[in-house]
């Protein structure tokens, strides 16, 4: 995450000019574009064309951009929760972002481009609906992504890949803190499979894999000691691991409690 963070420090240093000359208020403020140059200002126009496209003076005018980028720092710390970092990296940048935060009302997107069926699977995910992020998801595969893969907005944005990615790891696992919610949103269709890998909030890995009697999870922690809850088909159990620890739990649909497998 290093070249992020120095990515989005340098956006909040060209920033605060913008928020300064088109705003007149402190903070910084980037809007919906961004480079390698750190530009923050409201860009309508087409690489090579003469003039902006019908509308390209509104949308460039999403300011929210800045605070976007900066809740990702929040989020680091919640997947490693180290409080030096927190105080010395986290806090002076999402307190620059706050001085300059815009309220806009968001609308919900039809699906009709990569981004905004990212944005829908998310949401659905989060909601526990998973059929229909499904739904969504086999349209953001079938009409908005090229044969290579790459997301179809013209000419490309990398919106609709990893907010797709995004929406199929919430599918499977969801973790807030001191909780860890196994395949919360998944799609009837998908009986079997299996995943490996995915980081949760309190410096966790866990892979899974699925039938139709239920699942099995692999859940190692780093650095800091995890205590919480496990949600599987809306039964819950407490688990305790220590720093470096790791475990294997089985649950079985109808069970009220996941069986110990094996510790490491």
């Amino acid at each position: 995450m290093e070249p992020y963070f120095r990515f989005v420090k340098k956006i909040c240093e060209q920033g605060k000019n913008t928020a300064r000359i088109h705003y007149g208020c402190r903070g910084f403020v980037h809007h919906h574009n961004a480079d390698f140059w750190c530009s923050t200002n409201p860009t309508g126009i087409p690489y090579q064309e003469k003039q902006g496209q019908r509308g390209s003076a509104v949308w460039p005018f999403w300011a929210m951009g800045g605070a976007w980028l900066a809740s990702e720092f929040y989020r680091q710390y919640q997947y490693k929760p180290d409080r030096h970092f927190l105080e010395t990296e986290v806090y002076p940048i999402l307190r620059e972002a706050a001085r300059k935060s815009l309220a806009y009302r968001l609308e919900k997107g039809s699906g009709h481009t990569g981004w905004s069926c990212a944005w829908i699977i998310n949401l659905y995910t989060i909601l526990g609906e998973a059929d229909k992020a499904c739904e969504y998801l086999r349209m953001l595969l079938t009409k908005s992504t090229y044969p290579n893969l790459w997301d179809a907005h013209p000419p490309f944005q990398i919106d609709g890949n990893f907010g797709g990615l995004a929406g199929i790891a919430h599918m499977l696992l969801q973790t807030e803190e001191h909780l860890i919610k196994i395949l919360p949103a998944l799609p009837n269709e998908w009986e079997e499979g299996s995943v490996t890998g995915l980081r949760g909030r309190g410096d966790l890995t866990i892979s899974i894999s699925w039938d139709r009697r239920g699942c099995r999870a692999d859940v190692c922690v780093g650095r800091y000691a995890y205590k919480g809850e496990f949600v599987y088909c809306e039964k819950t159990e407490k688990i305790e691991l220590c720093a470096g620890e790791r475990k294997k739990f089985d649950f079985h649909r109808g069970h009220r409690k996941p069986d110990f497998v094996k510790e490491y």
